[in-house]
């Protein structure tokens, strides 16, 4: 999901929460019965793994193709998943695992920390989120320091693994979008390129080069509306987002491309604006699929209820979209 939930989740609840929370947990039962029955086994290649960062035990999942050979290192794609979610569901759902297989690269999901750091995660109660960089939320998650897990988590597979440090990537939906975007910020000298998808940015600090941005939102996301405004969460917290075409505008003032972008309709129910003359030939670009809620389209059906995310579509297969985009880009 979208936004980490605000302390004010954690108070005693109202009357209007408990009835949100009960259609909340409704729907969580009815995504989680969905995603049972929808999610794959695991193939040969599928490794949980988890590393120490901080006192914290963090677990992470790794799809790696069938065969590796440290003589040709392989690029890397960090995958990080929305609120309430984990990283295993999303290297499934999102069908990194098969684009890992199928393209000959190392596909690895971490699980972001729960709210409260000490207690077992769960959806609606302890949700996972990332810590990206916006205020709120409980004070111990506040501490979390996901930028140097990330990092840390970097130099592990590129410890263990023939990994090309040139064409490390990270992808992200929705909270994870906003931890992809907070990683452009921080680790721009460490990425070859980043691609949130629907979600928002936190702070504009100028990264320490130009780095290529590949932004996506569906113009029925509830969660993440393309004109901004008032957004009701899962969590029952009310929270006022700014237009979803502030990231790609900030990145492309970051990346100093020069004038307006460019109109495309690539194929049907997908606009494409695109920034030219960028700083380091970087490129910035911008898609908005018709039809899309808060989803991520031509994945492994949808992740939640439409009443919370709204509609699906698979017009586009964003994980293709994704890595034909990551692979024209290397760190030089």
């Amino acid at each position: 999901m979208q936004h980490a939930p605000s302390a004010s989740l954690f108070d005693r609840p109202t009357q209007h929460r408990r009835r949100n929370a009960r259609i909340c947990a409704r729907a969580a039962l009815a995504a989680l019965l969905l995603g049972l029955a929808m999610s794959p086994r695991p193939s040969a290649g599928f490794e949980q793994r988890q590393m120490a960062h901080d006192g914290w035990a963090r677990p992470y999942q790794l799809q790696r193709p069938p065969q590796l050979d440290p003589a040709h290192p392989v690029p890397l794609v960090l995958v990080l998943h929305g609120a309430g979610g984990g990283g295993a569901r999303a290297l499934s759902s999102y069908r990194w695992d098969e684009a890992a297989e199928r393209h000959g690269f190392v596909a690895v999901a971490p699980d972001a920390m729960p709210a409260f750091p000490d207690q077992p995660a769960q959806f609606l109660a302890n949700p996972r989120y990332w810590n990206d960089g916006r205020a709120g939320g409980p004070a111990a998650h506040q501490q979390i320091d996901d930028v140097g897990f990330i990092a840390a988590l970097i130099d592990r597979l590129a410890g263990d693994l023939p990994i090309d440090r040139q064409r490390i990537y990270v992808t992200g939906f929705s909270s994870g979008a906003g931890m992809t975007y907070r990683l452009g910020l921080d680790l721009a000298d460490r990425l070859a390129a980043i691609a949130p998808i629907s979600g928002q940015g936190f702070g504009a600090r100028p990264p320490a080069r130009p780095l290529p941005v590949l932004y996506l939102v569906g113009d029925q996301d509830p969660l993440t509306p393309l004109a901004g405004g008032p957004v009701r969460l899962p969590w029952g917290t009310v929270q006022d987002h700014p237009p979803a075409r502030k990231l790609p505008d900030t990145w492309a003032m970051l990346d100093h491309c020069q004038g307006k972008p460019s109109i495309e309709a690539p194929q049907p129910q997908v606009t494409l604006e695109r920034w030219h003359g960028c700083a380091g030939n970087a490129e910035v670009l911008f898609y908005t699929v018709a039809g899309l809620g808060h989803e991520w389209a031509g994945g492994r059906g949808r992740l939640l209820p439409e009443a919370m995310t709204g509609p699906y579509t698979d017009a586009v297969d964003v994980t293709d979209l994704v890595w034909n985009f990551f692979r024209r880009h290397r760190l030089e």
